[in-house]
């Protein structure tokens, strides 16, 4: 909301896709008013028109509006709406003023629209327990256009991904020269409309989660700098190629193979192969056989050759069906043992410790001595609360007056009535929990089995600190986002690395800590990028 004095006439300008015109579902709406009104206030509609122009990636959208205002009035306010966005996602920054009248009785107004952030499709891969397939869920996420950080700092985009593709774990080389991640390309043709490549799940709110069917994963490899130690070429090479599902890369620590989870032993389930990192001499290796209807994912290896990985049970057996442990492989374990119930494990540098995600959802470690955990975050449970409690302010403000209606179409008139009686528009606190969990399922494909607060921890080299993915942060609006953040392992000290509000995910670091490497999709799209390290990241053998 922008503004300059006070007013009540109101006035709609329209921007469509040829320019101004009457107003569609599709335009975006630049509403004036002013106050006091006066008779002879009003709006000369021949003499605006629209500039939509691209700067440095912000779509900026000039209305240079002639308003016919008496001397009296002190004010003027403008909003805007439409154009297939939330009105959170625009922002009216300029306003000028003329001192000077255009004509008897008129003053230039200059109104600069800017849409902060866009509503965006991820495609996050998961293991479907009902099938024990791997399948992609679209959810609704926010792509904020400005690509800098909050404190002005500048990025780099090190890859920009396809929009029908999703990336499912990625790795530095030892040397830091190459980057290989697993890409899944999806048929997004057939997302929209009933087909073999869609399957349907119930989740435990009783919704259905519309889920595309991934049928390969493979690995590919991105040359960041050469023998020199120069800035690479940035050419991509593929590593696997076959119609299997190849995910979770790692390098090994001496940079000659590149261990991944893959189907290709076994139709249900998955084990951990390797194959040489620079080629595929040899053939593809078997390191870790799951058997049938397991499957062993996200390894990582120390120097000292201790392995780590976890490992889901798709059916009965001596693991609970659908819980991940975390095992551990290494001199000091000849025969693969179970840790702690957790997921994405990454093993220290020198193999003494797991970085993990508890079965609690938070950011924990493990001697691999087998000595009790330490908790490193404990707020993933109020996290949790929070985001969905965002969700659902924004379902009831978009509802407005309509809410009553909403819940009744969506829930039947006894219960809808029965939740507005108790809970009035407090709906994040509304029993029974399911369903509104319905409702987050089908309006932004939300699961609380999938959503992690904490992720994906990754080392520094000296073994002090990890970087992780949290939801601790907040975006422009109040949600909270995922972004990269840090902590010292000793003190347990927190600090934020991004705030863009974006998507920020997947950190992992350079061998020298100069560099964090990330998933992101700010300015629009999806990609990889690359930030300075702090300084507590760098390491000095």
């Amino acid at each position: 909301m922008g503004s300059l004095r006070r007013c009540s006439l109101a006035v709609v300008f329209c921007a469509g896709a040829l320019g101004l015109g009457a107003c569609t579902s599709n335009a975006l709406r630049v509403k004036v008013a002013t106050d006091p009104a006066f008779e002879s206030a009003k709006v000369n509609v021949s003499e605006y028109g629209v500039d939509n122009t691209l700067v440095g990636q912000k779509l900026l959208s000039k209305l240079p509006v002639v308003l016919e205002l008496s001397p009296q009035a002190d004010r003027v306010t403008f909003a805007v709406e439409g154009g297939g966005v939330e009105p959170a996602n625009l922002s009216v920054s300029t306003l000028e003023l003329e001192s000077r009248p255009v004509t008897d009785g008129a003053r230039l107004v200059t109104i600069s629209v800017k849409l902060e952030f866009q509503e965006q499709a991820r495609y996050n891969i998961i293991y479907d327990t009902t099938s024990g397939n791997l399948v992609a869920v679209q959810e609704r996420v926010r792509a904020y256009l400005r690509t800098i950080e909050d404190n002005g700092s500048s990025l780099g985009r090190v890859r920009e991904l396809p929009a029908d593709s999703a990336i499912k774990g990625m790795s530095l080389s030892p040397d830091g020269k190459r980057l290989v991640y697993a890409k899944a390309t999806l048929k997004l043709a057939q997302a929209s409309t009933p087909s073999s490549e869609r399957v349907a799940t119930a989740d435990a709110a009783g919704g259905d989660r519309q889920l595309i069917r991934v049928d390969a994963v493979n690995l590919e490899m991105i040359d960041l700098a050469d023998s020199q130690g120069q800035t690479g070429s940035g050419a991509v090479s593929h590593v696997t190629r076959d119609a299997f599902r190849d995910v979770y890369p790692s390098f090994t620590p001496d940079g000659n193979f590149i261990r991944f989870t893959s189907n290709r032993m076994h139709k249900q389930g998955a084990d951990i192969l390797q194959l040489r990192a620079t080629g595929q001499e040899g053939g593809i290796q078997v390191f870790y056989d799951a058997g049938r209807d397991r499957t062993a994912m996200r390894p990582s290896t120390a120097r000292d050759g201790t392995t780590v990985f976890a490992l889901k049970a798709e059916g009965p057996g001596s693991l609970a069906e659908g819980q991940i442990h975390i095992w551990i492989q290494g001199p000091n374990h000849p025969y693969p043992s179970e840790m702690a119930v957790g997921t994405d494990p990454q093993v220290s540098p020198d193999g003494r410790r797991i970085a993990y995600i508890d079965a609690e959802k938070n950011l924990s470690i493990i001697n691999c001595d087998g000595s009790p955990p330490s908790v490193l975050c404990t707020d993933a449970t109020e996290i949790e609360q929070r985001y969905r409690a965002s969700l659902i302010e924004e379902i009831v403000a978009k509802a407005g007056d309509k809410l009553p209606d909403e819940l009744e179409r969506r829930f039947g008139k006894n219960m809808a009535d029965r939740i507005t009686e108790t809970y009035g528009t407090n709906l994040a606190d509304a029993e029974p929990r399911a369903l509104m969990d319905a409702w987050l399922a089908r309006e932004y494909n939300y699961d609380t089995r999938d959503f992690l607060p904490y992720s994906t921890p990754s080392w520094s080299p000296d073994g002090n600190h990890i970087v992780f993915t949290s939801m601790k942060g907040y975006d422009a609006t109040g949600r909270p986002n995922q972004d990269i953040w840090m902590i010292d392992v000793g003190t347990t000290q927190m600090s934020q690395l991004t705030s863009n509000g974006s998507v920020d995910s997947d950190p992992v670091i350079s061998p020298d800590g100069q560099h964090v490497y990330f998933l992101s999709n700010r300015g629009g799209s999806w990609g990889i990028w690359q930030m300075r390290g702090k300084p507590e990241l760098a390491f000095h053998p």
